[in-house]
């Protein structure tokens, strides 16, 4: 497991490449984060990124959204691991 103990964040992990890059880095171990602004493609990926027995957290946000505010390691990705720094 390559990733072991790391948290990838990923933009647009709902589906195509950002979904297969996020199931690729659980499966080498890492924890996911992900924005996404389809809600039912955001659901079925956590789902999915869950059964690798992996930890998930997403919001539904705009890539920009998330990098016009406080950024990809704002307050809302540090409260979903809060014993990691993440950004």
């Amino acid at each position: 497991m390559k990733f072991k103990d790391q948290v990838v964040l990923i933009t647009g992990a709902g589906r195509g490449i950002g979904k297969a890059m996020a199931l690729a880095f659980a499966r080498e171990g890492a924890d996911i984060g992900f924005a996404e602004i389809d809600p039912e493609s955001a659901r079925a990926a956590a789902e999915e990124i869950k059964a690798e027995g992996r930890r998930v957290f997403f919001k539904m946000r705009r890539c920009r959204e998330l990098l016009a505010g406080p950024g990809l390691g704002g307050r809302g990705w540090t409260r979903a691991w809060p014993s990691r720094r993440v950004g």
